[in-house]
């Protein structure tokens, strides 16, 4: 029988590297001090034992049926959920991935109340940040994990370092075990420094937001020096191989305006396609990237895979590797286009022949490191962990102590963070959240386009270059209210009355009035007559809507996307 004031902590199931859990003994300790039960589902796999849940009064037992709220990290299986409970965890359902819409569907038919971590924000209108968020410790486990395959790398060019005495994160018991680690090894480099051949070692740090602060947490922790991008011509007259630099890149470094202007941070923003990147520009300096910033497609990349090409063919960069965070793919590093795992964490990368290879054996003069894992955080369980149940706690009480048997826009009970993360309430998707069926409709009517999309991509493969030539390619970025206003329906049916194929590539949806959504679509055409009368049409909707329209960074690419890119990454 369920209990009105009973906590649920359910098992992860979704793969064996997710140890996580919402909530840790710390926090169960106080909820039980106040009277809260709280019942563990028995896990060997948790970060925390059953035994330390136990030891602070939980009940562990397989059967959650008698809890009325239940918190997880990742998605629950369908077959596990219960009716008429809340549920807390990481959906992906929101940007309505085809892949999770049956655990909607589900959620919805049991009349489930549905708590989105990823929607949990500061409670204000303006720019409201995430509240649960695991970007630091993505920071954190992709540095140290990069060290690692620094030093397989270097070590396959015959050259020792103390790189190659660090594991995978994963491999440690705690961040404090890996701190003693990298102490051994800023000793070793203290006395016995990097390879001369490379020094002193520079890495560059790309963005300033969490992932980018735990990336800097990790560098700092080995002997080192700060050096802003503009300077790093100067550091192998300056400095000695017994130090790495640290550079941060900010927006003023990785891009400039077309025409000469000042950089403006807010101009940036506002018209980014009158900005182009400049990191090319400090390749000649950089041995290491690694990248934690935002990207979108309206943005400028970091590095282009020409570029980078030009830049390794004309002897211009010393670049050895990437650490790409962000994992966009095809994003801020073009090159992006493979992802690594916890278990088989690096690809080399051949710039000249733009071919990724399994095993360092396969290098050659060219070819660089690369690492892109998307979950980074499940290597620090515990950690993660603990950060999560913090940031969680000051909602939990307000959320069990809730009455979701009212009607939803009357459970006012509900701190206004949480309730404008509730997804779906009483078999009904909730008002921010309507949405979510006009994507889902969408996505459907796009499927056919994309079909003919890549169909059309093949056959022109198949085509003498002459006449390929007359095919146009487009990636376009739009922005503003563009469903409530039905821009997005009169797009589609101008594309649709144009012959005009697309695919979806990225949606990021506004769930509230005042916030605007964005939707970057790359566009198929028979001929430059047919894209060009579209875009005039498009141009003129848009203008109508006061709808924004940025051309995608570089060429459209012809491969296949993946499925739901990166649905959960870093969460």
């Amino acid at each position: 029988m369920e209990s009105k004031r009973t906590v649920g902590i359910i098992r992860e199931e979704k793969n064996k590297w997710e140890r996580r859990c919402a909530l840790t003994p710390n926090e169960v300790k106080q909820l039980v001090e106040d009277g809260i039960r709280v019942v563990v589902q028995t896990s060997p796999n948790r970060c925390y034992s059953d035994e330390e849940f136990i030891e602070v009064g939980a009940i562990v037992q397989e059967d959650l049926s008698e809890c009325n709220v239940i918190f997880g990290v990742k998605e629950v299986p369908i077959d596990n959920l219960q009716e008429n409970k809340t549920y807390l965890f990481f959906s992906h359902t929101i940007k309505a991935q085809e892949y999770n819409m049956p655990l909607l569907d589900a959620m919805l038919s049991k009349k489930i109340r549905q708590i989105d971590y990823e929607c949990i924000r500061e409670n204000k209108d303006l720019n409201p940040q995430r509240l649960v968020a695991f970007g630091r410790y993505a920071g954190i486990a992709g540095a140290f994990d990069f060290f690692r395959g620094i030093g397989e790398f270097l070590l396959q060019k015959k050259l020792q370092t103390p790189f190659i005495f660090l594991g995978s994160t994963y491999m440690y018991e705690d961040y404090e075990s890996m701190s003693d680690a990298l102490k051994r090894a800023s000793k070793n480099i203290a006395k016995n420094g990097t390879p001369k051949q490379y020094s002193p070692m520079v890495f560059a740090v790309t963005g300033t937001g969490r992932v980018a602060q735990g990336i800097i947490e990790v560098l700092e922790q080995l002997p080192h020096v700060f050096v802003d991008p503009d300077e790093l011509k100067d550091v192998s007259t300056k400095y000695d191989n017994k130090k790495i630099i640290i550079s941060q890149f900010t927006g003023k470094h990785l891009v400039r305006h077309k025409d000469g202007k000042e950089f403006d941070k807010c101009d940036y923003y506002t018209h980014p396609n009158q900005y182009e990147s400049k990191f090319n520009d400090y390749l000649p300096f950089v041995h290491f990237i690694i990248n934690g910033i935002y990207w979108e497609a309206k943005y400028p990349r970091i590095l282009s895979i020409e570029e980078l090409r030009e830049a390794v063919l004309e002897k211009r960069s010393a670049l050895l590797g990437v650490c790409d965070i962000s994992a966009d793919y095809m994003g801020s590093i073009e090159f992006t286009t493979q992802f690594t795992s916890i278990e088989n964490p690096f690809l080399l990368y051949d710039p000249v022949k733009e071919e990724f290879f399994n095993t360092m054996n396969e290098a050659n003069d060219n070819t660089i490191l690369f690492h892109s894992v998307d979950h980074l955080p499940a290597e620090m369980p515990k950690e993660a962990s603990n950060h999560f149940g913090e940031k969680l706690m000051p909602f939990v009480k307000a959320i069990v102590n809730s009455d979701p048997t009212l009607p939803f826009d009357q459970q006012e009970d509900l701190p206004g963070e949480i309730k404008k993360a509730v997804i779906c309430c009483h078999g009904e998707l909730t008002p921010s959240y309507l949405y979510i069926e006009e994507l889902r409709r969408i996505r459907q009517q796009a499927k056919k386009h994309q079909e003919d999309y890549m169909n059309k991509v093949k056959e022109a493969e198949r085509k003498t270059s002459s006449l390929r030539r007359g095919m146009k390619f487009a990636t376009v970025v739009f922005q503003g209210h563009l469903f409530d206003t039905k821009f997005f329906n009169k797009l589609i049916d101008i594309l649709e009355e144009n012959n005009i194929d697309f695919r979806v590539i990225e949606w990021e949806v506004g769930n509230q009035s005042i916030k605007t959504s964005q939707v970057t679509l790359q566009l198929f055409a028979q001929s430059t007559e047919s894209m060009d009368i579209s875009k005039d049409k498009i141009e003129k909707l848009a203008a109508i809507h006061k709808i924004e329209i940025f051309e995608g960074t570089g060429p459209a690419f012809e491969g296949n996307v993946p499925k739901d890119i990166h649905a959960d990454r870093v969460l």
